[in-house]
């Protein structure tokens, strides 16, 4: 009939713990998830896949540490914090990001209607910073998003590192050197079939151990394209689309200064 401390401690699969430890009440007789909570959150070496805690079929996997509270008055809760996710995987298909990424988030979730608002979403990968922000709701067998990705003049060396988690891989040997990306990205639907899409800018960038150049080799000899270690990118803009059925660029434009210029589908 009145507020009590608690702790909870758990291990996870992989190695990993979790711990909560906070007040809770007065319980709520008939309906638990309405006790009122104010709690701490500490995660290390969460393993999402190995826990169960995302559908299998969503691709998402990785190994996260995390640092937050919560707070219910048992109508709304408010959590906050900043998760690290180390080999993040984002789709199916997808392979481990070369570098850890950090949230630093607060969402709002009302109980009753079973969904909330992330007020706050700074995902950072290495010095490049975007911004997460929409609604999701858990209400049925799979949460579902619907939500905004927008970034500015990014570092495109740090934001090539999370490529392969989005199940986007450079040629054998090649790395993302120099320039900025600009996204605008839409995330909708069910977390096990997220459909992304929005218009991306990538300026003035280079990738290194790659000759576009030297691929051509019969059109090098009539164009007279140089051949070299790197190929230069002045500009590549697109519309992405990426599903659970694979990635589509429509409105497609690139700039090589040395070979030329490409647009299509």
């Amino acid at each position: 009939a009145t507020q009590f401390p608690f702790e909870l401690t758990l291990a996870t699969p992989g190695n990993g713990n979790l711990s909560l430890k906070g007040q809770a009440g007065p319980l709520n007789q008939t309906d638990m998830q309405k006790t009122p909570v104010n709690a701490s959150l500490e995660a290390k070496s969460l393993d999402l896949a190995a826990t169960g805690f995302v559908e299998p079929a969503s691709g998402i996997a990785g190994v996260v540490d995390f640092s937050g509270t919560l707070d219910s008055d048992g109508k709304k809760v408010t959590t906050k914090g900043t998760a690290t996710a180390h080999k993040l995987q984002l789709v199916p298909g997808g392979s481990p990001a070369g570098q850890p990424v950090q949230l630093a988030y607060q969402t709002d979730y009302q109980l009753a209607g079973q969904n909330g608002v992330l007020q706050q979403g700074d995902v950072r990968v290495g010095k490049a910073l975007a911004q997460l922000t929409g609604t999701y709701k858990t209400a049925g067998e799979t949460t579902s998003l619907q939500m905004k990705l927008k970034g500015n003049n990014m570092p495109a060396t740090d934001i090539s590192s999370l490529l392969p988690a989005l199940g986007v891989i450079l040629p054998a040997g090649a790395a993302l050197k120099e320039g900025t990306l600009n996204m605008d990205l839409g995330i909708s639907g069910p977390v096990d079939r997220l459909v992304t899409s929005g218009p991306i800018n990538l300026a003035n960038a280079k990738m290194t151990g790659f000759d576009l150049g030297s691929k051509m080799k019969v059109l090098s000899m009539f164009a007279g394209i140089p051949n070299g270690s790197d190929t230069l990118i002045q500009t590549l803009a697109s519309d992405l689309r990426l599903g659970t059925e694979g990635i589509r660029a429509d409105n497609f434009s690139m700039i090589l200064p040395s070979i030329g210029s490409l647009s299509g589908n």
